[in-house]
């Protein structure tokens, strides 16, 4: 399906945010030596991607490096970096990206696949437009892709919010089906097309001209529009209010999404069919209004505008380019105060373009694959605070009659305690999933996941001693920790979350132990460990499979290994007070059958030869659950291809509907040191159902 690791499960949150925090923590594409989150200064090198046109509308594909000019907020920056990539190129051997000029960061070119984003906004438009906009998307995905391109779908509405339907994928079969279904149905509950309603206020003398020259009042646009008389009565404001409010939503979704997209690499390309926010939301100054005693006047919309430019903003950052293609009819209403100015200002922040109107598409599927299809990489180094604030790129070139897109600029980088909710979760996905989280190298260490039932509640569990020494002087007073289970579409199905104070800790090292509940499937679990105040982590990483519930036979877990150590320390992986959680916790602490206190987890699967080991095993059976069933042990070696007996002795056992614990200990031959596999079998002689678990280890 060619999922990204990271993007899905970020896109995901975003159908739980309720809005975005101001201000992007960092800046896609750009190239850091790894530092302690505390630094107020790093070097960093940008990247920005520029496209190029002739005066018709061609990609010039003949620039070098000295042909380009970039400005930092004004100041002048010196070029490191230079690529030229094309995709389409009408030979084979120009299929390739090019790299005219080699630098010390990138010695090989950076062929990088397009990513695009077909994005419906449903909640501006009209029922008509939604069809086009569909019949648009289809040709498009026929006419202008290539094998490689990546595509994913959202859509937003007013009523269902903003929805990820496919994330990046190859699979473009499945994006077409899709968008097939795409219907009359997904345009109820729009914000009322605002170019019909607005003319159709101005050629019945129902709204006054809102523009500021002409000094008129409010202007209706939202769900029911209706004017009886003269602009601004209470029908209209009210109507409008809505209007702003729908507005507002869609912004802070939008926010959110531009945040999720900072951590997928690359240059990202949205398509947007939209008819666009209004432009009377964002401009109109208000005439003075009174309610009761109250009065007021001036720029309401201030608060509007601001944070619709943010997103602007937040977009470029993340190295998307958007190109709006218009879904509203043709209106006879200023294009000013329609939905076009601001998708202009979209374009034109994110380096992208506006199309025109939707039934145009053909044309301007033409242009898209012409201006997506050829485009440089320009690099310079900066000296980045951690403030948060914005920086205006201009980029220029010495040759006359050409024309440039490239984004307007970029957030600088912001400390970790000034993150919104919502970027302080997508952070969190960044380093569960990636193998180079975005702006710090966590501290590693080991962990063990596994089954420990058939699907059930509280069917994995989670294992892993904690380098408190190692971890301390990043993971501080305050700390996080956190048990995350992905599934296979990199979604979050289970996630609890603990506290510690790692900088008041004098072991070494402390044991955690969770839960998880899951359906059958493969898991990818993770434990956290993140500092609250600066973001700085340390991550551990394994894989648990959920099997079916027999139908019959017997089916045998993997066990969970620990090793004597007096008041071991184990931290709790709930903050949760209730007498539910500690019910929960209870019994999950009991069906593990060991002693806390007397013993610690052994998650990183050493075993010393010779030694003694210990070890919580968990088989399930189907139908009745007999009284009589033996578990024998053994090493089997990899090398040698040979199965040892291994001396095992059960110390526990504790039988509940459907399955069995046992608690057991087992001797450790004196062997060579190497991998092997412990291997544990369970057998049942009055059934004749057999069943064994091999399980690697380490021995020393």
């Amino acid at each position: 399906m060619g999922r990204s690791s990271i993007l899905a499960p970020a896109l995901s949150l975003v159908l739980l945010a309720g809005a975005a925090g101001p201000g992007a923590g960092f800046a896609q594409d750009a190239v850091r030596l790894p530092k302690p989150l505390e630094h107020q200064v790093a070097v960093t090198l940008k990247l920005i991607q520029v496209y190029v046109t002739d005066k018709k509308g061609d990609p010039v594909l003949d620039l070098a490096k000295d042909d380009f000019t970039l400005t930092d907020d004004g100041k002048l920056r010196k070029l490191s970096e230079f690529e030229k990539h094309g995709f389409s190129l009408p030979s084979a051997e120009a299929m390739e990206a090019t790299k005219l000029e080699a630098t010390p960061i990138s010695p090989a070119p950076r062929r990088l696949d397009r990513k695009i984003f077909l994005f419906f906004d449903f909640g501006h438009g009209s029922p008509r437009g939604v069809v086009t906009a569909r019949e648009a998307a289809l040709h498009f995905l026929a006419n202008g892709l290539m094998p490689m391109d990546q595509v994913a779908m959202a859509s937003y509405s007013l009523f269902g919010g903003l929805r990820v339907h496919e994330s990046l994928t190859t699979d473009h079969a499945r994006v077409r089906a899709l968008v097939q279904g795409i219907g009359l149905h997904d345009s109820l509950g729009y914000v009322e097309d605002a170019e019909d309603g607005y003319a159709r206020g101005l050629e019945g003398g129902a709204i006054a001209d809102a523009r500021p020259e002409a000094g008129g009042g409010s202007i209706a646009n939202g769900v029911g529009f209706q004017s009886s008389g003269s602009g601004g009565n209470g029908t209209d404001q009210t109507a409008q209010s809505d209007a702003r409010f729908q507005a507002r939503n869609y912004i802070s979704r939008l926010t959110v999404l531009a945040q999720a997209l900072r951590y997928e690499p690359g240059q990202k390309i949205i398509i947007l069919f939209s008819s666009g926010i209004p432009g009377s939301l964002f401009y109109k100054m208000e005439p003075p209004m009174s309610y009761g005693n109250m009065r007021g006047g001036g720029d309401m919309n201030a608060d509007l505008r601001g944070a619709y430019e943010e997103l602007c903003a937040e977009l470029a950052t993340s190295n998307v380019a958007v190109y709006p293609i218009d879904t509203a009819p043709v209106s006879a209403a200023s294009e000013s105060q329609m939905g076009p100015a601001t998708l202009m200002k979209m374009a034109s922040v994110t380096g992208g373009r506006f199309l025109g109107n939707v039934f145009n598409y053909v044309d301007h599927f033409q242009k898209l694959r012409t201006l997506t299809g050829y485009y440089y990489v320009l690099g310079y180094s900066v000296d980045e605070t951690w403030d948060g604030r914005y920086h205006k790129i201009k980029v220029g070139v010495s040759r006359a009659g050409l024309e440039i897109h490239a984004q307007a600029g970029y957030f600088s980088p912001k400390p970790f305690s000034d993150y919104s909710a919502i970027e302080k979760r997508i952070q969190l996905v960044d380093l569960a999933l990636s193998g180079k989280p975005l702006n710090q190298v966590p501290v590693r260490f080991s962990m063990a996941a596994f089954a420990c039932a058939t699907p059930e509640k509280d069917n994995i569990c989670l294992a892993a001693e904690i380098p408190v020494e190692r971890i301390r002087p990043a993971a501080g007073q305050k700390a996080e920790i956190l048990a995350l289970v992905f599934d296979d579409k990199d979604e979050i199905v289970s996630e609890r979350r603990g506290e510690a104070d790692f900088a008041g800790m004098t072991r070494a090292s402390a044991f955690f132990l969770s839960r998880a509940s899951a359906p059958r499937g493969r898991y990818r679990c993770r434990i956290i460990v993140r500092n609250m105040e600066t973001g700085a982590a340390a991550v551990a990483a394994a894989t648990a499979i959920v099997p079916a519930a027999p139908e019959k036979g017997l089916l045998l877990f993997a066990p969970l290994l620990v090793r004597p150590e007096r008041d071991a320390l184990f931290l709790k992986d709930s903050t949760s007070t209730s007498a539910a959680e500690a019910a929960a916790a209870k019994a999950f602490a009991d069906s593990v059958l060991f002693d806390a206190g007397q013993y610690g987890l052994a998650a990183d699967r050493k075993l010393r030869k010779g030694s003694e080991a210990w070890a919580s095993v968990h088989c399930a059976i189907a139908g009745a659950w007999p009284e009589t069933i033996t578990l024998t042990a053994g090493l089997y070696d990899k090398a040698k291809l040979v199965l040892i007996p291994v001396d095992l002795t059960i110390i526990s056992r504790r039988d509940e509907s459907g399955r069995t614990a046992f608690f057991v200990k087992f001797k450790i031959p004196e062997l060579e040191p190497d991998e092997y596999a412990l291997i544990f079998a369970a057998a049942e002689p009055a059934g004749g159902r057999r069943a064994q678990i091999a399980y690697d280890v380490i021995i020393e």
